[in-house]
């Protein structure tokens, strides 16, 4: 009985979908994607994204009772908690999900003392028919509801918030007492499932609307039947009464909106009708007026006058249909979820102006392309006409490999016009030779033709199992293989010879609106409404990697082993859940949280690339899986206890936080102000000052910690983050503001700290430009700087034998005794480097190459090259890093070249030094040099300190300027301009500058000609 209701609704879904342009994906009974996919055992981590919004169909809204939060239930597995003000997420519920449908939630529920939150939907494939009960303060599940035999569809608390009532498929509803989670009565009468139900504002009454085209009234006391409302001709989709009591609403797909007495249940008359069926209904705190949700039809939504029916206003902000609605307590706001984009539109709803918009940084994935020379992938996310093929221009770009072949991975520039886009780019191939694809209709159908010389050779049929439509299609460049994607993130291969399926793509979630092979067949990209592009192997169908896009430009790309590469704030868009049981709210992990082990740009390149499994799996096996890493347990919960948005005129300042310890205990604490990590603690029972935990402010089950700081002038962004005691999970960051106004405020001072190491112990490790850069550059700034800063100290200039790790250090020592917070610190680090499991580690001046590992011994690690810089108290710091690689030295010692350590920089070494620039928290400019410009250079320097060189005498300056500054920014965007240039060149390649932004940008230096004070003339 069960699975026979199911279809039904799937197949009355798919009539909506189907006469829709973007329609919402029906859930399959059965699915290839969901029966591929691993059942998520409790603590297994699921890989989520979090693009800020809900990434499918937003089932229910509901205001706060004080009209500042707005809840959303989604079919996304999530509820969000969003601040209205800000348009921001403040707080998502997760709950026990799986693969396909397992999780989605169909119907949900405020109640109106905001105390507790009903949900229900397709929970678990073995008992779908429960209800969580979730205490909305702790965000815990209170209890399961059970006794239903099929999906909750429907539900509604009693105005006293002591009684549920729900709809099931099972085409019976049940009163529930919230207290003790009994079913009081089971209502019986309904022929089909039922989608709508409601109490009186009394609580005397229930009403129930079905898919069987009737209303009834039920006494809710004793679960009797009283009437039995007839009048609508289709599917009843949502119910309610007015405030005093004295109607009863309905709405239908066939598009009217029902008046009853709600005392007798007599048909009043037809309210309103709408283009559009009716899936939801809002009325207004004061009874007056009422809200339409918009399914099949226009995308409209009408605010209806009561008892008139009058039109009173309406808004047509959304594509799609909108099944979800609501008033605000004041009357004055309206509330209407989803669209293409599954958003949430705040408006005016006397005029329908728009007040606030709530969406994520996710958007549908409508076009896909390869460049023509296989080194980047393209996608667009406007949709412009209907096509298997393509259904807009690309218009961003995603790097797979640089300029002179490497694998290596960043995102791209974006793409100018469509004549570019036609020129440059591979998109779907509707003919190969003398074969063809396509449809019938030429657009989306169930059935796929397969041509030769224009004559159908085979035919291949979709149905509900496998997505419906072939939406989605291209043909492999020598037209042996043609792919299909579809509804429910299907994606199948099928041979053109025999019409026979190859093989299915399994990842997407969401439907699969394009798909592109690469120039040599080899890869395939697709987009989808999940808004992740994918690109997979043809031949063996294995998903290499996932990418997600925000609009605000920030990135994630991940691999099917957990390791990823990502913008700067990327990563903060995927994580992992994990399942805690049915009778319990799930956990998350953050990639961010995570970063530290599994950000490896240099493996995701492998992954693409193909042939480094081994090694791949050599790495994994030594970090551990995600699996492994998450079973340590989770980070502290982190509380600041200071206020922020604070003004002081004091620089010292103390922070206060407490740390509730969760499963994985209390590790390392991090703190950081501007970005830039300045110390680190590890945690200890300290007691909190006396009466903070007799006031409350430190509660039984928390720990206290404080941290003594000292602030620059000006405003100042504080962070601090802690990890589990293996300090493999840290916490999401939190952060406060603290504004300093120092009446003692003087200039700052510049520190400068060169090392430059050309004549290494090791003569084969010998560089050409190291100390020359060094010296220059140090003197180059000493020079100009003398009229924007206090005091320019003399730098600290470390070459060939002077620049062993010991004597780097203490140089480091002596720089943090003398430097302020306020102060500017510039580090200058030209020599050798290596990427060694996946960090970079300098190679000082007494270093011997034996063998790898004494080599990495001898070198100054990553994580000690942050160590040192956490020594020093300024986040105002530039820190610029000229590395020869060291990556190919054994493989080129066993062919006995003689400049081993001069070899190209691969992706290795690039993410090597990415990672460094992460761990730092500071404003870092890098570069990787290659063999013959190690060798050559440019005028007597390497080719990126020239640039610099020639950037700080005032080249740097954007034209316009007026002041006789250089900013960090403008040398930065300076030498990314002429390093390219001159190694085109030079060389025939563009080698690309790294940079990492953290924190603003603040002049540097003053141009030559302008050392006065104030950078004049």
């Amino acid at each position: 009985m069960k699975n026979r209701l199911l279809l039904v609704g799937l197949l009355l879904a798919w009539l909506i979908s189907a006469c829709n342009t973007v329609p919402p994906t029906p859930d399959p009974a059965q699915s290839p994607i969901a029966d591929a996919t691993r059942t998520a055992a409790d603590g297994q981590p699921i890989l989520q994204i979090d693009s800020g919004g809900h990434m499918a169909i937003i089932k229910n809204i509901f205001f706060t009772h004080d009209g500042k939060m707005l809840i959303s239930a989604s079919n996304d597995k999530t509820v969000r908690v969003w601040d209205i003000t800000s348009g921001k997420t403040i707080r998502i519920l997760r709950g026990q999900i799986g693969p396909g449908v397992e999780g989605k939630i169909y119907a949900a529920a405020l109640s109106p003392d905001d105390r507790w939150l009903a949900l229900g939907g397709w929970f678990i494939r073995e008992d779908n028919s429960y209800i969580r009960l979730i205490d909305l303060l702790s965000g815990q599940v209170v209890r399961l509801l059970k006794g239903h035999r099929n999906v909750i569809q429907s539900l509604a608390f009693s105005a006293d918030s002591r009684r549920l009532v729900s709809g099931s498929a099972d085409t019976t509803a049940r009163i529930w007492d919230v207290a003790s989670g009994a079913s009081l009565h089971t209502l019986n009468g309904h022929r089909n499932a039922i989608y709508a139900v409601a109490f009186s504002p009394d609580g005397r009454l229930t009403v129930t609307g079905s898919d069987d085209h009737s209303l009834k009234l039920w006494d809710s006391a004793t679960g009797k039947q009283l009437a039995d409302l007839h009048g609508h001709t289709d599917k009843v989709r949502s119910v309610a009464f007015t405030p005093d009591g004295r109607y009863l609403l309905s709405g239908s797909w066939d598009q009217t909106i029902r008046l009853w007495n709600s005392q007798t249940g007599a048909a009043n008359k037809v309210l309103a009708r709408q283009d559009a069926t009716v899936d939801h209904l809002s009325i207004a705190p004061d009874g007056s007026k009422v809200l339409t949700g918009a399914g099949y039809g226009q995308k409209i939504n009408n605010v209806f006058a009561i008892p008139s029916g009058e039109r009173l206003a309406s808004f047509s902000g959304h594509q799609n249909v909108v099944v979800a609605t609501a008033i605000s307590p004041d009357g004055k706001t309206a509330a209407t979820g989803d669209g293409d984009s599954h958003e949430i539109y705040l408006w005016d709803i006397h005029t329908g102006t728009i007040q606030q918009h709530l969406i994520g940084r996710g958007e549908l994935i409508w076009s896909i392309g390869f460049a023509d020379d296989g080194r980047s992938i393209t996608w667009g996310k406007t949709w412009s006409q209907e096509s298997l093929l393509r259904k807009g221009e690309v218009e961003h770009s995603f790097q797979l490999k640089d300029a002179v072949g490497n694998f290596s991975l960043a995102l791209g520039k974006l793409i100018g016009s469509t004549a570019q886009s036609d020129s440059r780019f591979l998109h779907a191939i509707g003919t190969a030779g003398a074969i063809s694809v396509g449809t019938a209709s030429g657009q989306r159908d169930a059935t796929l033709q397969i041509k030769k010389n224009g004559r159908v050779l085979h035919t291949v049929t979709r149905d509900g199992t496998n997505g419906y439509f072939h939406q989605s299609i291209t043909l492999t460049p020598d037209g042996r293989t043609v792919v299909s994607g579809s509804g429910n993130g299907n994606i199948t291969a099928y041979d053109t010879a025999s019409g026979r399926k190859l093989r299915d793509f399994i990842g997407h979630t969401g439907d699969v609106w394009a798909v592109a092979p690469s120039p040599d067949g080899r890869l395939l990209v697709s987009g989808s409404g999940d808004q992740t592009v994918r690109l997979w192997e043809i031949a063996s169908g294995k998903l290499l990697l996932t990418i997600f896009h925000g609009n605000d430009g920030e990135w994630v790309a991940w691999t099917e082993d957990g390791f990823y590469t990502a913008s700067a704030k990327g990563d903060a868009y995927v994580g992992y859940h994990i399942n805690r049981g049915d009778g319990q709210a799930a956990d998350y992990v953050g990639l961010d949280q995570i970063g530290r082990h599994f950000y490896r740009p240099d493996l995701v390149a492998k992954t693409v690339q193909g042939g480094h499994e081994r090694e791949i799996a050599a790495e994994l096996a030594r970090i551990g899986s995600i699996d492994q890493l998450i079973a340590n347990g989770l980070p502290p919960e982190v509380r600041v206890l200071n206020a922020s948005g604070e003004t002081s005129n004091e620089r010292n300042f103390t922070l206060e936080v407490a740390l509730k310890p969760m499963s994985g205990g209390i590790g390392t604490i991090r703190y950081f102000v501007n970005g830039a990590e300045i110390a680190s603690a590890t945690a200890r029972s300290g007691e909190a000052p006396p009466g903070m935990r007799r006031s409350g402010v430190i509660k039984d089950d928390e720990r206290y910690a404080a941290k003594p700081l000292t602030l620059p002038d000006g405003a100042n962004e504080i962070t601090v983050v802690a990890c589990n005691q293996n300090d493999t999970i840290c916490s999401r960051e939190i952060k406060l503001t603290r504004s300093v106004h120092d009446p003692r405020n003087r200039q700052p001072s510049l520190h400068i700290l060169a090392v430059g190491i050309a004549n290494y112990r090791d003569r084969d490790l010998h560089l050409k430009f190291a100390g020359n850069d060094a010296k220059a550059l140090s003197t180059r700034l000493q020079q100009q700087a003398q009229g924007l800063y206090r005091v320019v100290h003399t730098p600290v200039v470390l070459l060939d034998k002077d620049a062993t790790a010991e004597k780097i250090e203490q140089a480091f020592d002596g720089i943090a005794k003398r430097i302020e917070p306020n102060d500017v610190f510039v580090l200058f680090m030209a020599g050798h480097g290596m990427a060694w499991q996946g960090d970079y580690h300098f190679i000082p001046w007494e270093a011997l190459y034996e063998n790898t590992e004494t080599l990495v011994k001898a070198s100054l690690s990553q994580e000690k090259l942050a160590a040192l810089l956490k020594r020093i108290p300024t986040s105002k710091s530039l820190i610029i890093l000229d590395s020869c690689s060291a990556g190919q030295l054994a493989a080129d010692f066993a062919e006995g070249k003689q400049f081993a350590m001069l070899t190209r920089g691969g992706i290795g070494d690039k993410s090597a030094i990415d990672r460094l620039m992460r761990a730092t928290g500071r404003y870092v400019l890098a570069a990787t040099t290659e063999k013959q410009q190690a060798l050559e250079g440019h005028d007597q320097h390497g080719v990126f300190t020239w640039a610099l060189l020639e950037g700080l005498k005032g080249h740097a300056s954007r034209p316009g300027s007026n002041d006789g500054s250089i900013s960090l920014d403008e040398l930065a965007d300076y030498v990314r301009e002429q390093v390219p240039k001159i190694t085109q060149q030079k060389w025939g390649f563009e080698q690309i500058p790294m940079r990492l932004i953290q924190g603003d940008s603040f002049p540097i230096t003053c141009k030559a000609g302008y050392e006065k004070p104030g950078c004049k003339p």
